[in-house]
């Protein structure tokens, strides 16, 4: 399990570290963030697990990440201050543990994620037999409705918080919906979401070109205006996906 620590005081991360690496052999801290800035940054190119998240950073309330960005990730939050709990439970916040954090309160709380995270695997893999892919999407465009089959979507991205499906002619139309959902209603032989703002279709990317620590950059056609990244976790997944 992959998870981000979100904290600006450097002893409570990594006292907060020690914990988790006493509780669990399966938890990796891949990164540590001490602001809204720099967490903005990193979830835009990459996911993870759990995020554990203090909310009073550096440059401000935490609860602006949000503002920012979708972030559907489990999040525990950490901090000193009970006055959150209320805003941090209408997040998709599944514990809020107050400082110095108890090593039995954060056992309870890894144990709802492993608890969540199952029940979610089994509903989301029932539905996924119960229900095929979505073949068609029902679009609009002013006063017109348009039917627009998955083959003929070439990317669907977010921008500026809101989804846009692009067609293989260019064309690109608000959708009602958000990219974790979308993901799981496309083919996946087809569509791969390549980080949090993206889903591809493989038939309409036209060049790969290789970035640095792994990350592959994307050229679709139509061309996207804004930069598409395979994000370093996902690259992996990326490159045997492409040759299936």
């Amino acid at each position: 399990m992959k998870c981000i620590i979100v904290e600006d005081e450097i002893h409570a991360a990594e006292h907060l570290q020690y914990m988790l690496s006493k509780l669990s052999h399966h938890i990796e801290v891949v990164k540590v963030l001490n602001s809204i800035k720099s967490t903005v940054s990193f979830l835009l190119q990459q996911q993870v697990d759990l995020i554990f998240m203090d909310v009073q950073l550096a440059d401000g309330n935490s609860f602006a990440i949000f503002d920012n960005i979708e972030i559907t990730t489990p999040v525990i939050f950490t901090t000193s201050y009970d006055n959150f709990a209320l805003q941090a439970f209408k997040l998709n916040s599944i514990a809020y543990l107050l400082k110095p954090i108890d090593e039995k309160e954060l056992k309870q709380a890894l144990d709802k994620y492993e608890m969540l995270t199952h029940q979610y695997q089994y509903y989301n893999d029932l539905g996924r037999s119960l229900h095929p892919y979505q073949k068609k999407f029902l679009l609009e465009q002013g006063n017109q409705i348009i039917v627009l089959n998955d083959t003929a979507i070439a990317y669907i991205g977010l921008i500026n918080k809101h989804v846009f499906i692009t067609n293989t002619n260019g064309q690109q139309y608000l959708f009602n919906s958000t990219l974790d959902k979308l993901e799981h209603r496309l083919n996946p032989e087809l569509f791969f979401r390549i980080n949090r703002q993206f889903i591809i279709n493989k038939q309409a990317i036209s060049e790969m070109i290789n970035e640095t620590r792994g990350r592959v950059k994307i050229i679709t056609c139509p061309p996207s205006k804004e930069e598409m990244v395979v994000s370093i976790e996902r690259a992996p997944d990326f490159k045997s996906w492409i040759r299936m």
